[in-house]
């Protein structure tokens, strides 16, 4: 006899595809409440345990999330956040797939994720960093969250289950060409699978800039949204120091330092990379990127470094 909750599971999947969040949410809840669970044996799977019934607290939040088609410079951007001695973000700790759960970032559920062998022990080093933060807590951690590129894929997911915290995210926007050619380059050395090429980065991009206008349009009540546009960001450090005071965190808690660091590195890798598309994928970006959905985006930007979405 099948298990009650296989029926459940197939239709959150479904509902999920769908792109129905509501109804995929009350199916996950439903799955959560079954006597018997599923077996959780891969990463992606965790937000399918059975957190309300788990002897594991929910982190308090706030939270915040780094958002972005992937190649867009999230990895920078989740470090420069983490140069704030109360911003505790993590490196990918979890996968999008089936969205996230306050429960997910206390101490105590990556303790019991890590016994049951579902993250790392340790964890990676960046990621290790934010869970002592968050352990010590002095000064208190005002953000837990992750980096995660493609957070947005099912952010109305995670919005459900956050109703009572508020959640940030600060989406971080790269050009389509050169996402397409960093694409490229990771199949070329072996990074990223042969599917996974520039038509897909197109694809990937078309898809967040959608996203981005719907969430924008929708504004929830528990969510911010903010955008960050890449290029403009990296020339100067006054763009970092707009947007902690844009997330209300003390001047005087920066790592100044670490924060330099980064952008010499960014600022220089923006100035000295130059590059010329194939013909073939300059053909593809003019015929299959969504350019008014781009131009939209960029005009709620307004043409800046920073801009709120929705607040």
């Amino acid at each position: 006899m099948e298990p009650a909750f296989a029926l459940d599971l197939r239709e959150f999947r479904r509902e999920l595809n769908a792109t129905r969040y509501e109804n995929a949410a009350e199916l996950q809840r439903r799955i959560w409440s079954c006597e018997e669970n599923p077996p959780i044996v891969k990463h992606r799977d965790i937000p399918l345990l059975p957190w309300p019934r788990l002897s594991v607290p929910p982190a308090p939040g706030p939270f915040l999330f780094v958002s972005g088609t992937a190649r867009s410079g999230t990895t920078a951007l989740g470090k420069l956040l983490n140069a704030h001695a109360q911003v505790a973000i993590y490196i990918e700790l979890y996968h999008f797939a089936c969205g996230y759960t306050p429960q997910m970032f206390s101490t105590e559920a990556i303790g019991y994720l890590q016994q049951r062998g579902l993250l790392p022990d340790p964890l990676p080093a960046q990621s290790l960093a934010a869970f002592r933060k968050a352990v010590v807590n002095e000064p208190p951690v005002r953000f837990l969250g992750d980096k995660r590129p493609e957070f947005l894929r099912t952010a109305q997911l995670t919005l459900e289950h956050f109703r009572s915290s508020h959640v940030t995210v600060v989406h971080i926007r790269r050009p389509v060409r050169d996402v397409a050619w960093s694409y490229m380059k990771r199949v070329e050395n072996g990074t990223f699978s042969h599917d996974r090429d520039y038509k897909r980065a197109v694809d990937d991009c078309n898809f967040n800039n959608r996203k981005l206008l719907e969430l924008a349009q929708q504004s929830p009540a528990n969510l911010t949204l903010l955008l960050v546009d890449y290029h403009q960001f990296w020339q100067s450090q006054q763009c970092a120091d707009q947007l902690f005071s844009r997330l209300s965190l003390a001047d005087h808690l920066i790592d100044r330092q670490a924060v330099a660091n980064l952008y010499k590195v960014y600022r220089q890798r923006i100035s000295t990379k130059s590059r010329e598309l194939p013909a073939e994928m300059e053909a593809h970006i003019h015929a299959q990127f969504d350019h008014a959905a781009d131009d939209a985006v960029r005009d709620m930007a307004r043409g800046g470094p920073l801009a709120v979405l929705s607040a």
